[in-house]
Formats: C-alpha cells, sequence, structure tokens
C-alpha cells in the first residue's frame, strides 16, 4: 500500500499522484460486483491530501503504470482504469493485470 501510481486516460491524458490505498478488493459498478481492482487516492492539487482531481469519464481502459526506480524511461503495468467515486473521499479503481488475464488469459501488453 502508499505505492505510486500514474494513470494515462483519453480525457485527463498522463496524470500521476495517485497512491494505492488498497491494493485487493470488489466494488459494485452499476448493480455488477467487480472483483480484481484495486484503489487509488488522487493528489493532483499537491496540497499532500486526498482530492477528487484524479481521471474522469472517458479515461475507463487507460494505462495504470509506475516508473520503475533507477530505470529512467521504464515502467512497470499495473492495470486498466476502471472507475471512481465521487464522494469524499474520491477512490479511483484499476483492473489489477491478474483481472484482466482471469477474464482473457491470453492478455498481454505490447512492448513497443
Amino acid at each position: 500500500m502508499g505505492a505510486a501510481a500514474c494513470s494515462s486516460g483519453r480525457t485527463t491524458a498522463q496524470t500521476c499522484r495517485y497512491r494505492v490505498t488498497d491494493p485487493d478488493t470488489s466494488v459494485s459498478f452499476g448493480g455488477w460486483v467487480t472483483g480484481q481492482l484495486a484503489v487509488l487516492r488522487s493528489d493532483q492539487d499537491g496540497a499532500g491530501g486526498d482530492d477528487c482531481l484524479g481521471w474522469k469519464s472517458g479515461d475507463s481502459g487507460g494505462a495504470i503504470y509506475q516508473a520503475i526506480s533507477g530505470r529512467t524511461g521504464y515502467v512497470r503495468a499495473m492495470g486498466i482504469v476502471t472507475g471512481h467515486s465521487t464522494g469524499s473521499p474520491c477512490n479511483y479503481y484499476y483492473t489489477k493485470l491478474q483481472g484482466v488475464r482471469a477474464w482473457s488469459p491470453n492478455a498481454s501488453m505490447p512492448l513497443l
């Protein structure tokens, strides 16, 4: 917990300043329980607390990743943007890679 993360989505482009607050949870979206999720909190304003300025509608399916320490320009894939809550505090949910693979065992991430 507490690991730093970044996201890349169509609406908000690349944003960082997220941290993992729950590495394994499930949530009901529209009456459907979704598992293999992790929870992030956002500090986009840099004030040191939680805010609701993270990803927005249209970012779903974007990448969640973190920088690899000591390897400039390298990142580790963590999962894909799934959804967010609008209450206080705002929670940002991503599907972990193992969840993607549970849905599609042959899923892979292309290396560029």
